[in-house]
C-alpha cells in the first residue's frame, strides 16, 4: 500500500521507475504448511517466549559453537530459539510446517511464488553458516529440519522480476519491474549513514538499539556477546544490540520527571516536548 500511495501521488510514470528494494526487520518467523497457508502470525524478535529454550540450546548443545558459526547470539529473539521452543512446546505445528519463512520471504513468495532469502536476512536466523553462506548443518540438526523447509539462499543484490499481475497493477508497477532482494535493516542502518568505512560506527535506537561497524570478513566474540550479520559477501555488520530503545524515555517520564509531566499537562503539550526543551536549555 505504501508503494501504490507513493506511486499516487508522485506522479511518477511506473515506466521510471528503475527497480525497488527491499529491507526488513531481523529475527521474524512464520510457519507455512504444504498449501502455503501460515499457521502461525508473524513471530518478531520481540516475542521472548523461547527464553527457557535458548538457554537449554546454550548449556545442553553447546550453543557457543553454534554462535561461532552463524554469528547470531543464542537468544530467543532468534528463529534458531524459536523453532527449537515450538518443536517442543507447539508441536502440531512444528510437525504440520513445511517450510520456516521470515516476514520478506512470506512477501516475495506472494509477489512471485518462490521462498527466497538474503544472506543478510538469513545470518540473523542462528541457522546461517558466515563461512560457508549455506544453512549451517549443525543448527538444522539440533532442529530436526531439513534445508527444503527453508528458503533459497541468495546474495543481497539478487535481483528478481515478473511479479504477479495482481500485485503490480495494486501498486501501479509494471510486471517485470526488477525487484532487488536487499538486506535487513540493521545492517543496511549503516549503509544509510555512510557509516561503511574503517573504524566507522553507526548507533542507531529505536524501539530497540544497536551499535554497529563494518568488517571485510566474518567476526565473533568468544563470549558469544555480538553479532556479526551479513551485509554483502565482502561486507559484514558486527555490533551489539539492547532490546529496548526509546522505551527508556518512558521510565525516565514515568519515573523521574512527574514535575515535568505535570507542566506538559498545564500547558496543553507533550511531555516530551517539555524534555526536550530543557535539554535544548542546558
Amino acid at each position: 500500500m505504501t508503494i501504490k500511495y507513493i506511486m499516487r501521488e508522485s506522479k511518477v510514470n511506473q515506466d521510471d521507475i528503475k527497480f525497488v528494494s527491499f529491507s526488513a526487520q531481523m529475527h521474524s518467523l512464520i510457519a507455512m504448511d504444504q498449501q502455503h497457508q501460515r499457521l502461525t502470525n508473524n513471530i518478531t524478535w520481540a516475542d521472548n517466549r523461547a527464553a527457557k529454550y535458548a538457554t537449554v540450546i546454550n548449556e545442553v548443545h553447546d550453543g557457543n559453537a553454534i554462535y561461532q558459526r552463524t554469528g547470531t547470539p543464542i537468544h530467543p529473539m532468534s528463529p534458531l530459539a524459536k523453532i527449537f521452543w515450538m518443536k517442543h512446546e507447539w508441536q502440531d505445528v512444528f510437525q504440520r510446517t513445511a517450510k520456516f519463512a521470515d516476514i520478506k520471504t512470506y512477501i516475495f513468495y506472494h509477489l512471485f511464488d518462490r521462498y527466497i532469502i538474503d544472506y543478510s536476512m538469513a545470518s540473523a536466523t542462528g541457522m546461517f553458516n558466515l563461512e560457508t553462506l549455506d544453512w549451517d548443518v549443525g543448527a538444522l540438526e539440533l532442529l530436526g529440519i531439513s534445508e527444503e523447509m527453508l528458503p533459497e539462499l541468495v546474495p543481497t543484490t539478487y535481483v528478481m522480476k515478473g511479479m504477479k499481475e495482481r500485485y503490480a497493477t495494486l501498486m501501479g508497477l509494471n510486471e517485470d519491474t526488477p525487484f532487488v532482494i536487499g538486506a535487513s535493516d540493521g545492517v543496511l542502518s549503516n549503509l544509510g549513514v555512510n557509516s561503511v568505512g574503517k573504524g566507522e560506527v553507526a548507533v542507531t535506537i529505536g524501539t530497540s538499539g544497536a551499535i554497529r561497524t563494518v568488517i571485510d570478513k566474518p567476526r565473533t566474540d568468544y563470549k558469544g556477546r555480538i553479532f556479526c550479520y551479513v551485509l554483502t559477501e565482502d561486507h559484514y555488520v558486527i555490533g551489539g544490540p539492547v532490546n529496548n530503545g526509546g522505551v527508556v524515555l518512558r521510565w525516565l517520564r514515568d519515573e523521574l520527571l512527574a514535575s515535568e509531566v505535570e507542566t506538559a499537562k498545564r500547558l496543553g503539550v507533550d511531555p516530551y516536548d517539555v524534555f526536550n526543551s530543557n535539554c535544548k536549555a542546558c
